[in-house]
């Protein structure tokens, strides 16, 4: 049976890599509990519907952009984005780097596509309402993550942590700034990260800031 020595799990049939942090497996493959062609046909599927919802929702938005029904900067901004979404989700599906790698670049990514939608659009629920969100749902995850996989995870996903947190900070950042007037949740995301972050001093401290002077280790 194949292991990971990091993420302390045990895979069957013939995989390579982690699903969860993407490191080398070690040992003996065994026989897969489920034939092969069951799974890699859902797989195939899964690329297929992206595919094809991802052009769909393509051609809605021009359709609406042409109708003027929607604004054309919210239009194109929006065709780009999904877009830019079905090249990521593709690209995760084909190569797989892992769950958490893919979900915690997923996450930043949907913080930086609302700033950006922010900025062209002047909308101010995102600010207030998504991106906040967002940041739970970062910080959330990361915090499941340590209680699940605890110092494995930091070692493997330190700079993910790291930007985090700084993520966390940034709704109180947009309330100080002028761009959000929704206090509740700006401070909750704040205080999360505040949190988060005291978790990994006590509790994390040493695989912490060994892993924090690697990264910014000029080695």
């Amino acid at each position: 049976m194949l292991r990971c020595n990091r993420c302390q799990v045990d895979y069957t049939g013939k995989l390579m890599h982690c699903s969860l942090c993407g490191g080398e497996l070690r040992g003996t493959p065994s026989p897969a509990v489920f034939p092969h062609q069951l799974i890699t046909k859902p797989w195939r599927i899964a690329l297929k519907l992206v595919e094809f919802f991802s052009g769909a929702g393509i051609i809605a938005l021009a359709i609406l952009w042409g109708t003027h029904v929607l604004p054309g900067n919210i239009a194109l901004l929006s065709i780009i984005a999904v877009a830019l979404n079905f090249g990521f989700v593709y690209n995760m599906l084909r190569v797989n780097p892992g769950f958490i790698r893919s979900s915690s670049r997923y996450i930043l990514i949907l913080i930086a596509a609302g700033f950006l939608l922010y900025a062209f659009t002047g909308l101010e629920w995102v600010v207030d309402f998504a991106i906040p969100i967002v940041c739970l749902v970062a910080l959330g995850f990361d915090m499941v993550m340590c209680c699940m996989l605890r110092t494995s995870f930091i070692e493997n996903f330190a700079k993910y942590l790291i930007f985090d947190i700084v993520c966390g900070m940034l709704p109180l950042v947009c309330l100080w700034a002028g761009w959000s007037t929704f206090r509740p949740l700006a401070w909750v995301s704040a205080g999360c990260g505040a949190l988060f972050l005291l978790v990994l001093l006590v509790f994390f401290r040493e695989a912490f800031f060994s892993e924090f002077r690697k990264l910014f280790s000029r080695q």
